[in-house]
Protein backbone atom coordinates (compact mmCIF):
# COMPACT_ATOMS: atom_id res chain seq x y z
CA UNK A 1 0.00 0.00 0.00
CA UNK A 2 1.33 3.61 -0.82
CA UNK A 3 2.19 5.43 2.49
CA UNK A 4 3.23 8.59 2.63
CA UNK A 5 6.86 8.36 1.29
CA UNK A 6 5.50 6.91 -1.46
CA UNK A 7 2.07 9.57 -1.53
CA UNK A 8 4.49 12.53 -1.46
CA UNK A 9 6.61 11.26 -4.42
CA UNK A 10 3.43 11.01 -6.57
CA UNK A 11 3.16 14.53 -5.86
CA UNK A 12 6.62 15.21 -6.87
CA UNK A 13 6.32 13.16 -9.43
CA UNK A 14 3.19 15.46 -10.79
CA UNK A 15 4.77 18.73 -10.27
CA UNK A 16 7.90 17.48 -12.23
CA UNK A 17 5.50 16.25 -15.22
CA UNK A 18 3.33 19.01 -15.42
CA UNK A 19 3.97 22.94 -16.27
CA UNK A 20 1.65 24.03 -13.96
CA UNK A 21 1.57 27.49 -15.67
CA UNK A 22 0.04 25.43 -18.89
CA UNK A 23 -1.65 22.30 -17.82
CA UNK A 24 -5.25 23.08 -18.99
CA UNK A 25 -7.48 20.27 -18.67
CA UNK A 26 -8.98 19.12 -22.58
CA UNK A 27 -10.82 16.44 -21.61
CA UNK A 28 -11.15 13.69 -19.13
CA UNK A 29 -11.96 9.50 -19.68
CA UNK A 30 -12.84 7.09 -17.47
CA UNK A 31 -12.70 3.40 -17.53
CA UNK A 32 -15.47 1.37 -17.81
CA UNK A 33 -15.42 -0.21 -14.23
CA UNK A 34 -14.14 3.47 -12.63
CA UNK A 35 -17.54 3.54 -10.62
CA UNK A 36 -15.78 1.61 -8.20
CA UNK A 37 -13.64 4.80 -7.58
CA UNK A 38 -16.01 6.92 -6.19
CA UNK A 39 -17.36 6.91 -2.55
CA UNK A 40 -21.21 6.79 -1.66
CA UNK A 41 -23.04 9.74 -2.38
CA UNK A 42 -20.53 10.89 -5.30
CA UNK A 43 -21.74 13.28 -8.21
CA UNK A 44 -22.03 10.94 -11.39
CA UNK A 45 -19.27 10.87 -13.41
CA UNK A 46 -21.65 12.31 -16.02
CA UNK A 47 -21.20 15.57 -14.60
CA UNK A 48 -17.38 15.52 -13.73
CA UNK A 49 -16.26 16.80 -16.83
CA UNK A 50 -18.47 20.01 -16.58
CA UNK A 51 -16.26 20.29 -13.73
CA UNK A 52 -12.73 20.32 -14.98
CA UNK A 53 -12.49 21.08 -18.59
CA UNK A 54 -10.62 23.85 -19.31
CA UNK A 55 -9.37 24.60 -16.26
CA UNK A 56 -5.70 24.80 -15.09
CA UNK A 57 -3.84 22.95 -12.87
CA UNK A 58 -2.84 25.79 -10.26
CA UNK A 59 -1.68 23.62 -7.08
CA UNK A 60 -0.60 19.90 -6.19
CA UNK A 61 -1.16 19.05 -2.50
CA UNK A 62 -0.92 16.55 -0.04
CA UNK A 63 -1.91 15.47 3.34
CA UNK A 64 -0.74 12.17 4.73
CA UNK A 65 -1.78 9.53 2.42
CA UNK A 66 -4.37 11.71 0.35
CA UNK A 67 -3.02 14.03 -2.76
CA UNK A 68 -5.34 16.72 -4.30
CA UNK A 69 -5.00 18.68 -7.55
CA UNK A 70 -6.47 21.94 -7.47
CA UNK A 71 -7.99 23.19 -10.07
CA UNK A 72 -8.66 27.20 -11.63
CA UNK A 73 -11.68 29.37 -10.25
CA UNK A 74 -14.37 28.68 -9.83
CA UNK A 75 -11.86 26.15 -7.65
CA UNK A 76 -12.36 21.87 -7.91
CA UNK A 77 -10.45 19.64 -6.18
CA UNK A 78 -9.60 15.88 -7.75
CA UNK A 79 -8.33 14.01 -4.20
CA UNK A 80 -6.94 10.20 -4.80
CA UNK A 81 -6.39 7.73 -2.20
CA UNK A 82 -4.16 5.19 -4.01
CA UNK A 83 -5.85 2.28 -1.99
CA UNK A 84 -3.50 -1.26 -1.86
CA UNK A 85 -2.16 -0.69 -5.39
CA UNK A 86 -2.90 2.81 -6.55
CA UNK A 87 -0.07 4.79 -8.81
CA UNK A 88 0.48 7.00 -11.96
CA UNK A 89 1.59 7.29 -15.22
CA UNK A 90 2.25 9.99 -17.64
CA UNK A 91 1.85 10.18 -21.24
CA UNK A 92 4.00 12.84 -22.99
CA UNK A 93 3.19 14.71 -25.94
CA UNK A 94 5.03 12.29 -28.36
CA UNK A 95 2.95 9.41 -26.39
CA UNK A 96 5.96 7.75 -24.75
CA UNK A 97 4.77 6.76 -21.14
CA UNK A 98 6.70 7.43 -17.75
CA UNK A 99 5.08 5.37 -15.02
CA UNK A 100 6.04 6.41 -11.64
CA UNK A 101 8.00 3.91 -10.26
CA UNK A 102 6.47 3.25 -7.09
CA UNK A 103 4.33 1.11 -9.26
CA UNK A 104 6.78 0.49 -11.67
CA UNK A 105 4.87 -2.87 -12.66
CA UNK A 106 2.48 -1.74 -14.46
CA UNK A 107 4.84 -1.32 -17.29
CA UNK A 108 5.06 -4.57 -17.65
CA UNK A 109 1.26 -5.19 -16.93
CA UNK A 110 0.38 -2.42 -19.78
CA UNK A 111 0.64 -2.99 -23.64
CA UNK A 112 -1.45 -0.65 -24.61
CA UNK A 113 -2.93 2.52 -24.32
CA UNK A 114 -5.37 3.57 -22.92
CA UNK A 115 -5.35 0.78 -20.74
CA UNK A 116 -7.85 -0.40 -18.74
CA UNK A 117 -5.60 0.23 -15.82
CA UNK A 118 -5.97 4.06 -16.25
CA UNK A 119 -8.99 3.92 -14.48
CA UNK A 120 -8.80 7.96 -14.91
CA UNK A 121 -7.09 9.90 -17.50
CA UNK A 122 -6.76 14.16 -17.23
CA UNK A 123 -5.66 14.70 -21.05
CA UNK A 124 -4.53 18.60 -20.91
CA UNK A 125 -4.29 20.61 -24.21
CA UNK A 126 -0.66 20.30 -25.33
CA UNK A 127 -2.02 16.40 -25.65
CA UNK A 128 -0.26 14.59 -22.87
CA UNK A 129 -1.73 12.87 -20.19
CA UNK A 130 -2.35 12.16 -16.49
CA UNK A 131 -3.13 8.91 -15.61
CA UNK A 132 -4.70 7.42 -11.99
CA UNK A 133 -3.39 3.46 -11.99
CA UNK A 134 -5.26 0.97 -10.50
CA UNK A 135 -5.27 -3.30 -10.78
CA UNK A 136 -8.41 -3.23 -7.65
CA UNK A 137 -10.86 -1.55 -6.74
CA UNK A 138 -9.51 -0.08 -3.30
CA UNK A 139 -8.13 3.42 -5.00
CA UNK A 140 -10.53 6.33 -4.47
CA UNK A 141 -10.79 9.31 -6.30
CA UNK A 142 -13.36 12.55 -5.12
CA UNK A 143 -13.96 15.87 -7.33
CA UNK A 144 -15.39 18.37 -4.70
CA UNK A 145 -15.52 22.18 -4.68
CA UNK A 146 -14.92 22.03 -0.81
CA UNK A 147 -11.39 22.63 0.47
CA UNK A 148 -9.52 19.32 1.61
CA UNK A 149 -8.36 20.02 4.74
CA UNK A 150 -12.28 20.86 5.26
CA UNK A 151 -13.69 17.24 4.70
CA UNK A 152 -13.78 15.57 8.24
CA UNK A 153 -11.81 12.25 6.96
CA UNK A 154 -8.90 14.35 6.67
CA UNK A 155 -9.53 16.73 9.35
CA UNK A 156 -9.44 13.68 11.82
CA UNK A 157 -6.42 12.41 10.63
CA UNK A 158 -3.04 13.50 13.18
CA UNK A 159 0.40 15.45 12.93
CA UNK A 160 1.66 15.32 9.47
CA UNK A 161 4.98 14.11 9.30
CA UNK A 162 6.78 16.93 6.44
CA UNK A 163 3.98 19.40 6.89
CA UNK A 164 3.16 19.66 10.96
CA UNK A 165 5.66 20.74 13.84
CA UNK A 166 3.88 19.46 16.83
CA UNK A 167 5.60 20.35 20.16
CA UNK A 168 6.29 16.60 22.08
CA UNK A 169 3.91 18.09 24.69
CA UNK A 170 1.11 17.76 22.35
CA UNK A 171 2.76 14.28 20.82
CA UNK A 172 2.56 12.72 24.19
CA UNK A 173 -0.96 14.47 25.27
CA UNK A 174 -2.41 12.46 22.22
CA UNK A 175 -0.97 9.53 22.76
CA UNK A 176 -1.91 9.27 26.76
CA UNK A 177 -5.84 8.92 25.65
CA UNK A 178 -5.06 5.67 23.77
CA UNK A 179 -5.62 2.39 26.18
CA UNK A 180 -4.35 0.44 22.97
CA UNK A 181 -1.03 -0.84 21.27
CA UNK A 182 0.82 1.96 20.35
CA UNK A 183 1.24 0.06 16.96
CA UNK A 184 -2.72 0.00 16.46
CA UNK A 185 -2.34 3.79 17.40
CA UNK A 186 0.10 4.57 14.40
CA UNK A 187 -2.03 3.03 11.62
CA UNK A 188 -5.28 4.55 12.89
CA UNK A 189 -3.50 7.65 11.50
CA UNK A 190 -5.31 9.80 14.36
CA UNK A 191 -1.72 10.92 15.73
CA UNK A 192 0.46 11.05 13.25
CA UNK A 193 -1.07 11.38 9.44
CA UNK A 194 0.42 8.59 6.59
CA UNK A 195 1.91 5.70 8.93
CA UNK A 196 0.97 2.43 7.24
CA UNK A 197 2.18 -0.95 8.10
CA UNK A 198 5.95 -0.93 7.00
CA UNK A 199 6.30 2.83 8.28
CA UNK A 200 5.36 1.81 11.58
CA UNK A 201 7.61 -0.94 11.92
CA UNK A 202 10.32 0.82 10.97
CA UNK A 203 9.60 3.89 13.28
CA UNK A 204 9.00 1.36 15.89
CA UNK A 205 12.05 -0.30 15.59
CA UNK A 206 14.43 2.70 15.43
CA UNK A 207 12.53 4.31 18.49
CA UNK A 208 13.57 0.87 20.50
CA UNK A 209 9.70 0.70 21.14
CA UNK A 210 8.11 -2.56 21.14
CA UNK A 211 4.95 -3.15 18.74
CA UNK A 212 2.40 -4.03 21.33
CA UNK A 213 3.46 -1.27 24.32
CA UNK A 214 0.36 0.09 25.48
CA UNK A 215 0.08 4.02 23.83
CA UNK A 216 -0.64 5.80 27.10
CA UNK A 217 2.24 3.78 28.96
CA UNK A 218 4.62 5.64 26.55
CA UNK A 219 6.69 8.42 28.18
CA UNK A 220 7.52 11.99 27.34
CA UNK A 221 10.94 10.88 26.14
CA UNK A 222 9.44 7.60 24.21
CA UNK A 223 7.04 10.01 22.63
CA UNK A 224 10.45 12.15 21.79
CA UNK A 225 11.81 8.87 20.33
CA UNK A 226 9.30 7.98 18.31
CA UNK A 227 8.48 11.63 16.43
CA UNK A 228 12.10 11.78 15.66
CA UNK A 229 12.36 8.23 14.38
CA UNK A 230 9.23 8.89 12.04
CA UNK A 231 10.46 12.31 10.57
CA UNK A 232 13.81 10.32 10.43
CA UNK A 233 12.05 7.31 8.37
CA UNK A 234 10.05 9.98 6.02
CA UNK A 235 13.15 11.56 5.30
CA UNK A 236 15.06 9.06 4.19
CA UNK A 237 12.29 7.67 2.02
CA UNK A 238 11.72 10.68 0.00
CA UNK A 239 15.50 11.84 -0.29
CA UNK A 240 15.46 8.23 -2.26
CA UNK A 241 12.41 8.99 -4.23
CA UNK A 242 10.85 6.43 -2.14
CA UNK A 243 12.86 3.85 -4.03
CA UNK A 244 12.39 0.79 -1.87
CA UNK A 245 15.63 -0.55 -3.64
CA UNK A 246 17.51 2.46 -2.05
CA UNK A 247 16.31 2.15 1.34
CA UNK A 248 18.93 1.89 4.17
CA UNK A 249 20.61 -1.67 4.37
CA UNK A 250 19.55 -2.09 7.53
CA UNK A 251 16.01 -1.28 7.38
CA UNK A 252 13.55 -3.96 8.55
CA UNK A 253 11.48 -3.28 5.18
CA UNK A 254 13.62 -5.61 3.11
CA UNK A 255 12.70 -8.52 5.33
CA UNK A 256 9.36 -8.42 5.03
CA UNK A 257 8.59 -9.90 1.15
CA UNK A 258 11.46 -12.29 1.74
CA UNK A 259 10.06 -15.97 1.38
CA UNK A 260 12.15 -17.38 4.68
CA UNK A 261 11.47 -14.99 7.18
CA UNK A 262 12.15 -17.49 10.11
CA UNK A 263 15.50 -18.26 9.22
CA UNK A 264 16.00 -14.23 8.34
CA UNK A 265 14.41 -13.67 11.80
CA UNK A 266 17.02 -16.21 13.92
CA UNK A 267 20.28 -14.97 11.73
CA UNK A 268 19.01 -11.20 12.47
CA UNK A 269 16.60 -11.45 15.78
CA UNK A 270 13.85 -10.30 13.86
CA UNK A 271 10.35 -11.90 14.82
CA UNK A 272 7.20 -11.97 13.94
CA UNK A 273 3.95 -11.39 15.36
CA UNK A 274 0.28 -10.17 14.04
CA UNK A 275 -0.93 -6.97 15.72
CA UNK A 276 -4.47 -5.74 15.02
CA UNK A 277 -4.56 -8.62 11.74
CA UNK A 278 -1.14 -6.62 10.35
CA UNK A 279 2.06 -8.85 10.45
CA UNK A 280 4.61 -6.98 12.08
CA UNK A 281 8.55 -7.02 12.56
CA UNK A 282 10.31 -6.62 15.33
CA UNK A 283 13.71 -7.20 17.08
CA UNK A 284 13.08 -8.76 20.55
CA UNK A 285 16.83 -7.75 22.35
CA UNK A 286 15.62 -3.78 21.56
CA UNK A 287 12.37 -3.41 21.74
CA UNK A 288 10.96 -4.97 24.76
CA UNK A 289 7.66 -4.38 26.54
CA UNK A 290 7.31 -2.51 29.72
CA UNK A 291 10.75 -1.08 30.66
CA UNK A 292 12.39 -0.37 33.82
CA UNK A 293 10.96 2.36 35.65
CA UNK A 294 7.28 1.57 33.98
CA UNK A 295 5.76 0.16 37.48
CA UNK A 296 3.90 3.48 38.76
CA UNK A 297 2.93 4.65 35.73
CA UNK A 298 1.11 0.92 35.13
CA UNK A 299 -0.26 1.24 39.02
CA UNK A 300 -1.95 4.27 37.82
CA UNK A 301 -3.17 3.20 34.31
CA UNK A 302 -4.33 -0.41 36.11
CA UNK A 303 -5.19 0.51 39.74
CA UNK A 304 -3.06 0.61 42.64
CA UNK A 305 -1.41 -2.10 44.42
CA UNK A 306 -2.86 -3.33 48.02
CA UNK A 307 -1.73 -0.76 50.80
CA UNK A 308 -0.01 -3.32 52.40
CA UNK A 309 2.85 -4.80 50.06
CA UNK A 310 4.14 -6.70 52.46
CA UNK A 311 1.00 -8.86 52.30
CA UNK A 312 1.15 -10.18 48.88
CA UNK A 313 -3.04 -11.07 47.76
CA UNK A 314 -4.15 -13.45 44.64
CA UNK A 315 -5.97 -10.80 41.76
CA UNK A 316 -9.39 -10.23 41.29
CA UNK A 317 -10.37 -11.81 37.73
CA UNK A 318 -11.32 -8.20 36.70
CA UNK A 319 -7.65 -7.14 37.84
CA UNK A 320 -6.24 -9.89 35.87
CA UNK A 321 -8.09 -8.91 33.09
CA UNK A 322 -6.89 -5.50 32.98
CA UNK A 323 -3.02 -6.47 33.84
CA UNK A 324 -3.95 -8.63 30.83
CA UNK A 325 -4.54 -5.54 29.18
CA UNK A 326 -2.22 -3.55 30.11
CA UNK A 327 0.50 -6.00 29.16
CA UNK A 328 -1.39 -6.07 25.38
CA UNK A 329 -1.69 -9.63 25.43
CA UNK A 330 -5.63 -9.69 24.82
CA UNK A 331 -6.79 -10.71 21.27
CA UNK A 332 -8.04 -7.51 21.47
CA UNK A 333 -4.74 -5.80 20.74
CA UNK A 334 -3.40 -8.17 18.05
CA UNK A 335 -0.88 -10.97 20.28
CA UNK A 336 -1.70 -14.18 19.02
CA UNK A 337 -3.53 -15.81 21.41
CA UNK A 338 -2.29 -19.48 19.97
CA UNK A 339 1.50 -18.73 20.82
CA UNK A 340 0.15 -17.72 24.37
CA UNK A 341 -1.88 -21.13 24.06
CA UNK A 342 1.42 -23.14 23.47
CA UNK A 343 3.68 -21.21 26.23
CA UNK A 344 1.03 -22.42 28.81
CA UNK A 345 1.13 -25.33 27.69
CA UNK A 346 4.74 -25.82 27.96
CA UNK A 347 4.05 -24.52 31.20
CA UNK A 348 1.96 -27.08 32.22
CA UNK A 349 4.52 -29.82 30.50
CA UNK A 350 7.63 -28.50 32.39
CA UNK A 351 9.34 -27.17 28.74
CA UNK A 352 9.11 -23.98 29.09
CA UNK A 353 11.43 -22.01 27.53
CA UNK A 354 12.09 -18.30 28.91
CA UNK A 355 9.08 -17.29 27.08
CA UNK A 356 9.04 -13.15 27.43
CA UNK A 357 5.33 -12.69 27.52
CA UNK A 358 4.90 -14.76 30.45
CA UNK A 359 7.81 -13.62 32.30
CA UNK A 360 6.79 -10.11 32.15
CA UNK A 361 3.31 -10.91 32.69
CA UNK A 362 4.40 -12.63 36.47
CA UNK A 363 6.66 -9.49 36.86
CA UNK A 364 4.07 -6.90 36.64
CA UNK A 365 1.66 -9.18 38.65
CA UNK A 366 4.45 -9.36 41.49
CA UNK A 367 4.98 -5.91 40.85
CA UNK A 368 1.40 -4.96 41.92
CA UNK A 369 1.29 -6.39 45.18
CA UNK A 370 0.11 -9.73 43.61
CA UNK A 371 1.89 -13.10 44.53
CA UNK A 372 1.12 -15.57 40.93
CA UNK A 373 3.27 -18.24 40.73
CA UNK A 374 4.17 -20.69 37.47
CA UNK A 375 1.24 -22.65 38.68
CA UNK A 376 -0.85 -19.52 39.46
CA UNK A 377 -0.63 -17.92 36.02
CA UNK A 378 -1.54 -21.33 34.19
CA UNK A 379 -5.04 -21.23 36.05
CA UNK A 380 -5.59 -17.77 35.73
CA UNK A 381 -5.01 -18.46 32.31
CA UNK A 382 -8.00 -21.24 31.96
CA UNK A 383 -10.00 -19.18 33.87
CA UNK A 384 -10.00 -16.65 31.52
CA UNK A 385 -10.26 -18.43 28.73
CA UNK A 386 -13.32 -20.63 29.85
CA UNK A 387 -15.02 -17.48 31.13
CA UNK A 388 -14.10 -15.38 27.62
CA UNK A 389 -15.81 -18.54 25.14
Amino acid sequence: MPELIQVEYFRQFIQEHLSLDTAVVENIYFSQDASSLFPKGHISMETIPIQVVHKKVIRVQRYGKYLWLELSSPVVYIIFHFGMSGSLAHRKTDGSLEFAHVGKHYSSLIQEWPSQYAKLRLVFQDGSELAFLETRKWGKVVFTEQSPMQLSYITCLGFDPILSNPTIQELYDKIQSYKSAIKTVLLNGSVIAGIGNWMADEILYKSKIHPLEWACLLSLNDVESLWEATKQVVQQGVRVRANSDEFPKDWLFHLRWKKDKAQLGQQKGVKILQVGGRTTLYVASQQRLHKPGRMDSIKDKVGSSPQDSKTKQQPSEKQMRDIYRCLCISEKDGINQQDLCNAVKELESGKWEDDQVIKDAIALFSSNGYSVSWEDFVNIYKQIQSTSK
